[in-house]
């Protein structure tokens, strides 16, 4: 009875301490992520131990951009990746069974992306015709240019591929028009070329722009790896919300990005790792756009193409979606 005894108290004690959750076969992983805050949750984790809390060694690999490290991922770099929806929807139509789209990371934004016009351009139907610049490399900034056209009925325009550097030289120059960016970007668009001003941002349009987590298969297969990676980014998502300067200050020095920018970035996104309708809509939102432009012809399995119960064993309350994905 004392050794019965003894072990139901054990068992009390290891779940009454949080831990209680099977080890992972494999704890040395790999997890990417652009240089951007508005995806911090990898750098945070790995900069309050949050990782090792849950018995992973994860390596956080940084690209250029978030589409980089999603690419980096169905190469085999990686295990796990946070970027835009364009790419898995794509990777997804074209039939791929590398990875799963598990939760998504943006509650909602309200100006994180923007189209600045220079003096003169008044209204967005003073662009038809005109010359914009893109930000090459960002399916993003693309797409957010294609809602802000199809909403205000643009036609004519000329859409030229530029990095955000080479758009605000272009831009104080005379040589486009407009710029489809994201913040700081837009900000500093209007500083280099006084009188501009932001025909409007992607609340005024309806256009959502989250950022999918995906996991590779090779993750995936680990089931108690991948719940704790989870768990781990879930921990840096509330860290985050409880302590938003020291999170500020980690992603700016994670990503050379000074504090300042860093902080106004913050003020027009909102972070909350999900899988909702909102994720969904985007989901849909990038195969829309992606069809229209000939980027896509077939459909994705989204059954197959999203794990929709890992979240919901880490987190149920987290999984707030009425219905599975239909995209009409």
């Amino acid at each position: 009875m004392r050794h019965i005894c003894t072990i139901i108290l054990a068992t009390y004690l290891v779940a009454a301490s949080g831990y209680a959750f099977a080890a992972p076969k494999q704890t040395d992983w790999v997890i990417g992520s652009g240089a951007d805050p508005s995806g911090p949750y990898q750098v945070i984790a790995e900069a309050k131990g949050f990782f090792k809390k849950h018995g992973l060694n994860v390596t956080v690999k940084k690209f250029s951009s978030a589409t980089r490290s999603f690419r980096a991922m169905l190469a085999g770099e990686l295990d796990a990746a946070n970027s835009g929806s364009f790419a898995p929807v794509n990777t997804l139509a074209q039939g791929s069974k590398k990875f799963r789209i598990v939760a998504s990371t943006r509650l909602g934004q309200s100006g994180f992306t923007a189209v600045v016009a220079r003096p003169g351009i008044k209204s967005p139907k003073g662009l038809s015709g005109g010359k914009v610049g893109i930000a090459q490399g960002s399916p993003s900034s693309h797409m957010w240019w294609g809602s802000f056209e199809s909403h205000f009925g643009l036609n004519g325009t000329k859409m030229l591929w530029l990095q955000p550097q080479e758009q605000l030289i272009a831009f104080s120059k005379g040589e486009i028009d407009a710029v489809s960016i994201w913040h700081p970007w837009a900000g500093k668009a209007m500083k280099v070329l006084p009188g501009a001003k932001i025909l409007a941002l992607d609340k005024d349009v309806g256009f959502v722009n989250d950022t999918p987590i995906t996991m590779s298969m090779r993750l995936l297969a680990d089931h108690d790896a991948a719940k704790a990676m989870l768990r781990a980014l879930i921990d840096a998502d509330e860290f985050l919300a409880s302590n938003p300067d020291e999170s500020a200050k980690i992603v700016s020095k994670a990503f050379n990005i000074p504090l300042n920018d860093t902080k106004d970035i913050s003020k027009t996104i909102k972070l909350k790792i999900l899988l909702s309708d909102g994720t969904f809509k985007d989901l849909c939102q990038a195969l829309i756009f992606q069809t229209k432009i000939g980027k896509i012809t077939g459909k994705p399995d989204w059954k197959r193409g999203i794990n929709y119960d890992l979240l919901r064993e880490v987190a149920p309350d987290r999984v707030t979606y009425t219905k599975p994905i239909t995209c009409s």
